[in-house]
Parts: C-alpha cells; sequence; structure tokens
C-alpha cells in the first residue's frame, strides 16, 4: 500500500512525516502516534519510509540499478544478495515499475 501526503509548500508534510518515521527528537512534541491503533514500536516503524525533496538518484542508472544499489547498502547484511534482489523486485512490482526497470532514471 502506497499513501500520498499531499499539500502546499511549507504545510508541515515533512515535520509530519519526520515525526511518524522518529526522525527528530521528541523535544517539545506531545502526543502519541499509532499504527492500526497499537502503539508504534521500534518495529512497526519499519514500515514508514519516504523520499525527501532532494534528488538522491544516480541520472546515470537504471531504476532496477538504482533500487539495486540502495537495497545493498541500506537492507540487513545477512539478507543474501539474492533476496535483496528479490526485495527490489518486490518493490517495482508493487509500485509498478517493473516495465521501466531498464529504464535510465536521468
Amino acid at each position: 500500500e502506497v499513501l500520498a501526503i499531499m499539500g502546499p509548500s511549507g504545510c508541515g508534510k515533512t515535520t509530519l512525516l519526520n515525526l511518524l518515521g522518529d526522525r527528530v527528537g521528541s523535544k517539545g512534541v506531545q502526543g502519541t502516534i499509532a499504527l492500526n491503533g497499537h502503539k508504534m514500536t521500534k518495529k512497526s516503524k519499519r514500515f514508514i519510509a519516504y523520499c525527501t525533496q532532494d534528488d538522491i538518484f544516480f541520472p546515470h542508472l537504471t531504476v532496477k540499478e538504482t533500487l539495486s544499489y540502495t537495497a545493498r547498502l541500506r537492507l540487513p547484511r545477512e539478507l543474501s544478495r539474492r533476496e535483496k534482489l528479490k526485495q527490489v523486485e518486490n518493490t517495482m512490482a508493487l509500485l509498478n515499475l517493473t516495465k521501466c526497470a531498464d529504464t535510465i532514471i536521468g
């Protein structure tokens, strides 16, 4: 499932996502974050991610190469290269990117 948060510049989209993703300290912040009615845990925070406004893509790589590179850097070392590639393929399918897997991003 993919969710889009949209709004004009400066309305707090990034602040909300930073709080949900635990990317900011809790200083000055109060409240409870729940996921499907349950208090957020470190494990449940793994399901929250977002892309920053800054481009972090390599313009000379394809979609699949970019996702594979990121998977090798960010997924646990315990996963084999084959398991990481399977996750890349699953992600491309989920986001309907399979058809453009070999398209250069830039």
